[in-house]
C-alpha cells in the first residue's frame, strides 16, 4: 500500500529534515576537547604556521608517511582564519559529514534510476539518514585529525554522483575524474574510485550506464591519466620515494610479512570490516585484536562473494537488476575499506584496525541494508522500520559523540574496551593528569610503563617521571628522567626533546640553589643542552651552551657557541647578549694570545 501524494513530504523538505538532524545529532561535538593523541599537536603546529607554500604542499621534495596535501590545506586555512581554534575545526567536520549525507541522498536517486529499479517514495531520504546517523562514523566526524575521510568521502561521492547522471558528456567527466583527484589528496582510499569506473563499465546490460564502447574506454582513459597525475606528485615515478607504499610492504618492526600472516590479518580484517558495516557496536578508538575463530571464516566468505560479483559482472552473466543493485553495492563496500585491510597484517599504524577506515564504505551499507528493508516490506511499514532503525542509529551515535567531548571520557572508555593497549593508558593517564586525579594517574602510567615493556617504549616511563617532578618528590622525578636518559630504550626524537628540555628546566630552577655543586650541575646541564642542539638546531640551544661553557671556563668553545647562536638566531632575543660576549671573548682571547 503505498502513501497518499499529498501526505508526502517534498524532496527539499526531506534534504532540509538531513541537514537539521545531521547537525543535531554531532551538535555537542562543536564543543568537545581536541584529541590528546592528534589534534593537540596539530593545532599547535597551525598556531605556530606563518605562510603557506602551495608548492611545497602538492609537489614536496621528501613527502613523508602521507601525502594528503588537500586535507593538510584545509587545516592551513583554519589556522588563518581562526587560529585553529578547535570548536570551528569540529563544526566543519560535522558540515563536510552533513554535505556527504545530502549528496548520498541524490546518488540514492540516482542509483536507483540507473540500475532500472523502483523503490518507495522515501528510498534516498533513508539512505541518506542511515549514512549520516551510522554509528561508524562517529569517530571519523568527533576527531578533528578524522577529517581526511571526511573530506574523501565528500568528494569520492560527488564524483560517484556525476558517474551516475553526466556519463556521456565532456565537461562532467572531467569535473568527476577533478574530485577524484582531491579525494586522492585527501586520503589515499579515494583510489577505490578508479575500480568503480571499470566495475561501471562492465556492467553492459544496463543501457542507461554507458551509451558506447568509445564513452566508457574515454571514461577509463580520463580516470587512468587522473591517477597517473596523482602517481607523479606523489612519487615522482619513484617507489623508495613513497613512504607509504615502502612501509605497507613490511610490519611496524620493518621485516617482511609472511604471504600466510598477512593474507590471514587481511581475510580477519575483511571479515571484521564487513561485520562493522551492519553490526557497528561496541565502538572503540583502539582496536588492536579480532577474534580469528570469528573473523577468519567471515572473512573467507565475504572475499569469496566479492570475487563471485566480480566474476559475474566481468563476464556479463544476466541478472535482474535488482540483483545488480545489490552487487555493485556489496562490491563498493569491499573496493572502499580494502586499502585500509593491509594495515591489520602490517601494524603500520598505531591502530591497525579502525572504525574511521571504513567511512566510505558505510555508504553501502546504508544503500543494502535500506534496499532490503524496502523489498521486504510495504511502504507504510517501510517507514515505520527505517524509523525506529535510525532511532537506535541516533541513540547510539549521540551518546558515542558524548563520550567523544572530553579526553577523559574517551580513554576511559577505550581502556575498558582494549585494558592491554599501552598508548590508551598511557592517554588516559595524561587525561586524568589534567583533570587534577594524580593518584589515578600515576595507576594508569605504571599499567602503561609494564605494557609498553613489550615494545621497549619508553613514553608511560616518561611521563611517569614527569609526573613525579611535578609533586613533591621532585629529586625522585629528576632521578628518574636522569634515568631515562642514559637508558638504552626506545625514546622517539620527539620525546627525547621534551624530556631533555623539561629535565634542564627543573634542574635549574631546583637544585641550581646548592652552591656547593655547581660545576658539576652546569657540567650536566651543558650535556643536555648540546644534545638538544644536535636534535633541533635551534640558535638558542648554541646559546645556552656557550653560556655554560663559559661558567665553566671554556672561553674558546663559549665563543665558537655564541657565534653558532648568532648565525642561526641573528634577531631572537638573545641575539644583542650573544653578539656582546663575542666581541668581549674575542678580545680576551685576543690579549691572551698577545700575551703568551
Amino acid at each position: 500500500m503505498k502513501l497518499e501524494n499529498t501526505r508526502r513530504l517534498t524532496q527539499p523538505v526531506q534534504i532540509l529534515l538531513i541537514i537539521l538532524i545531521s547537525l543535531g545529532i554531532y551538535y555537542p561535538a562543536i564543543f568537545a576537547e581536541p584529541l590528546s593523541t592528534d589534534d593537540h599537536l596539530l593545532i599547535t603546529r597551525l598556531i605556530n604556521t606563518q605562510d603557506i607554500h602551495f608548492k611545497a604542499l602538492f609537489f614536496p621534495d621528501h613527502p613523508g608517511v602521507y601525502f594528503r596535501p588537500f586535507l593538510y590545506l584545509t587545516f592551513l586555512i583554519d589556522g588563518k582564519l581562526w587560529g585553529g581554534l578547535e570548536s570551528f575545526m569540529h563544526l566543519e567536520n560535522i558540515i563536510i559529514h552533513t554535505a556527504s549525507a545530502v549528496t548520498i541522498f541524490f546518488i540514492a536517486l540516482a542509483s536507483i534510476n540507473f540500475f532500472k529499479i523502483k523503490t518507495t517514495y522515501y528510498f534516498p531520504f533513508f539512505v541518506s539518514l542511515v549514512f549520516a546517523l551510522h554509528p561508524i562514523n562517529t569517530e571519523s566526524v568527533n576527531w578533528i585529525s578524522g577529517r581526511t575521510d571526511l573530506l574523501a568521502g565528500l568528494f569520492v561521492f560527488l564524483s560517484l554522483l556525476i558517474l551516475f547522471t553526466k556519463k556521456n558528456r565532456l565537461f562532467w567527466i572531467i569535473f568527476s575524474a577533478s574530485l577524484y583527484l582531491l579525494g586522492l589528496l585527501s586520503k589515499e582510499v579515494a583510489i577505490g574510485v578508479l575500480i568503480i569506473v571499470f566495475l561501471l563499465s562492465f556492467l553492459r546490460g544496463n543501457d542507461n550506464i554507458y551509451y558506447t564502447e568509445t564513452n566508457r574506454l574515454f571514461i577509463i582513459f580520463v580516470f587512468l591519466l587522473t591517477t597517473l597525475v596523482y602517481a607523479v606528485m606523489r612519487t615522482d615515478f619513484s617507489f623508495l620515494h613513497d613512504m607509504e607504499s615502502k612501509l605497507v610492504t613490511s610490519n611496524a618492526t620493518g621485516q617482511p610479512q609472511t604471504v600466510y600472516f598477512a593474507l590471514k590479518g587481511i581475510l580477519k580484517a575483511t571479515g571484521f570490516y564487513m561485520k562493522k558495516l551492519f553490526v557497528p557496536v561496541p565502538l572503540n578508538l583502539a582496536i588492536i585484536s579480532i577474534s580469528t575463530h570469528v573473523y577468519l571464516p567471515l572473512g573467507i566468505v565475504v572475499a569469496a562473494m566479492a570475487l563471485l560479483f566480480s566474476i559475474l559482472i566481468i563476464f556479463n552473466i544476466r541478472l535482474n537488476n535488482h540483483t545488480r543493485f545489490l552487487i555493485f553495492w556489496y562490491l563498493f563496500a569491499v573496493i572502499f575499506f580494502m586499502p585500509a585491510v593491509p594495515l591489520a597484517a602490517t601494524k603500520m599504524t598505531w591502530t591497525p584496525i579502525a572504525e574511521r577506515y571504513i567511512y566510505l564504505s558505510s555508504l553501502a551499507s546504508a544503500m543494502i541494508l535500506t534496499f532490503i528493508v524496502d523489498r521486504t516490506v510495504r511502504e507504510r511499514n517501510f517507514v515505520v522500520i527505517m524509523t525506529i532503525i535510525l532511532l537506535i542509529c541516533s541513540l547510539i551515535t549521540y551518546k558515542r559523540t558524548i563520550i567523544w567531548q572530553k579526553n577523559i571520557t574517551l580513554w576511559a572508555d577505550t581502556v575498558k574496551k582494549s585494558p592491554d593497549f599501552a598508548p590508551a593508558r598511557n592517554d588516559y593517564a595524561i587525561a586524568l593528569w589534567r583533570a587534577g586525579k594524580l593518584k589515578e594517574a600515576k595507576e594508569q602510567f605504571v599499567i602503561a610503563k609494564n605494557l609498553a615493556k613489550i615494545k621497549n617504549s619508553a613514553i608511560p616511563e616518561i611521563n611517569l617521571a614527569l609526573l613525579d617532578s611535578a609533586e613533591e618528590n621532585t629529586i625522585e622525578g629528576i632521578n628518574n628522567l636522569r634515568k631515562l636518559i642514559r637508558s638504552s630504550k626506545k625514546i622517539d626524537k620527539k620525546n627525547k626533546i621534551h624530556l631533555l628540555k623539561k629535565l634542564s628546566s627543573l634542574i635549574e630552577s631546583k637544585i641550581i640553589k646548592n652552591k656547593t655543586q655547581h660545576r658539576r650541575i652546569y657540567k650536566e646541564l651543558l650535556s643536555y643542552y648540546e644534545e638538544l642542539y644536535k636534535l633541533t638546531h635551534n640558535g638558542f640551544y648554541a646559546y645556552r651552551s656557550a653560556q655554560l661553557h663559559l661558567f665553566l671556563g671554556n672561553k674558546k668553545s663559549a665563543l665558537a657557541g655564541f657565534r653558532q647562536a648568532l648565525r642561526l638566531s641573528p634577531n631572537e632575543y638573545f641575539s644583542p647578549a650573544a653578539r656582546k660576549l663575542v666581541k668581549k671573548l674575542e678580545a680576551e682571547l685576543a690579549d691572551k694570545a698577545g700575551e703568551s
